[in-house]
């Protein structure tokens, strides 16, 4: 099944929530690219319906962007299946501690999913990062 990519987004709010995680914007699109690239790297299908882009912050999923520009953090706690919540608090657990700042840094490091997006195209936001790329960074952290 996918989610919405800001639905998730609003579960990452929670979760961060519960777990005291200050959180803004950047950080969400961080968060939330974590997630995906977990799921890649651990062969999980994608209930994410939105892949992320190459924007001058880094990797970005632009509905989430403008929902939040529209409507301002709005957390919710859905009924997802449990291995849907698993993923998502598993990946805040260990991502959720970072600020905003350091999760940007991270994510436009020399050979990032990223990095390499923007090698090839240069400042043209808006690129699609690649999933094979994702899954490789991802593998490399939680192997």
């Amino acid at each position: 099944m996918k989610y919405s990519s800001y639905d998730i987004a609003r579960y990452i709010m929670y979760y961060c929530e519960q777990k005291e995680f200050h959180y803004n914007n950047t950080k969400i699109q961080k968060l939330l690219f974590a997630v995906y690239g977990v799921l890649l790297a651990k062969e999980l299908p994608v209930f994410i319906d939105e892949s992320p882009k190459m924007w001058p912050y880094g990797p970005v999923f632009p509905n989430v962007f403008v929902k939040i520009k529209e409507e301002g953090f709005n957390p919710i706690s859905l009924g997802f299946e449990d291995d849907v919540r698993d993923i998502v608090e598993t990946t805040i657990d260990y991502f959720g501690k970072f600020s905003a700042k350091a999760l940007t840094e991270w994510s436009h490091q020399k050979n990032s999913p990223w990095d390499k997006v923007k090698s090839l195209y240069g400042e043209k936001w808006g690129e699609d990062l690649q999933d094979k790329d994702i899954k490789a960074y991802f593998m490399e952290i939680i192997s």
